[in-house]
């Protein structure tokens, strides 16, 4: 397993093989590049094995379980999280309440909650619905309990700044690097006489 420090230092190496103070490119836009890229990376190859396989899991080295945290008034606040929120259908969420949770919850929209109301649409009392907005979780009839944990796809896990990542993902964004900064960068026109130096 790789991480985007590595992986971003590894393009920048190769684009400037022998840099200097002035090369176009510093280290760190190349790092700050490849964080933006990450996100972008998971959901292409989310869609890519949905479309191969007709299902996608959120990798099991990017799940997050948090503690437990807080309802009020019927709301959870998850910005705390840090979360890949790129996936698609808000498949980072992967389960409220924990494994062995004797109570279930089921995604629903604003539109359903509005449509279905106070009809509980054939759920039993230990099925509650949720929905997201923003950086909160909804629970339109309520929890079973006071607090409940979010088992969830993190943004990458943090190890002294670095965000390790899967090696097919990472290779997907040392390639993307290279095709972003590749001979496409602009040079200064350090006279402004519109001619670069």
């Amino acid at each position: 397993m790789s991480n985007l420090l590595e992986i971003a230092s590894l393009a920048w190496q190769q684009l400037y093989p022998n840099p200097t103070d002035e090369t176009a490119v510093s280290r760190e836009e190349f790092i700050t590049t490849a964080k933006v890229q990450y996100p972008l990376m998971m959901w292409v190859q989310a869609r890519n094995t949905k479309n191969q396989d007709g299902e996608w899991e959120v990798p099991t080295n990017i799940l997050a379980q948090s503690e437990p945290l807080s309802i009020v008034n019927n709301e959870m606040d998850i910005s705390s999280l840090k979360i890949l929120r790129g996936l698609p259908n808000e498949m980072w969420l992967v389960n409220l309440g924990g494994l062995t949770c004797e109570c279930q919850y089921v995604k629903t929209t604003a539109n359903k909650a509005s449509i279905f109301c106070d009809v509980e649409d054939g759920l039993s009392a230990l099925t509650k619905t949720y929905l997201v907005v923003g950086n909160k979780i909804i629970f339109p009839k309520g929890t079973h309990a006071d607090k409940l944990p979010v088992l969830y796809a993190s943004s990458g896990i943090e190890n002294d700044g670095l965000y390790e990542v899967d090696d097919v993902v990472g290779a997907m964004i040392q390639d993307k690097l290279i095709q972003i900064y590749g001979g496409k960068i602009g040079q200064e026109d350090s006279s402004n006489d519109g001619k670069s130096n």
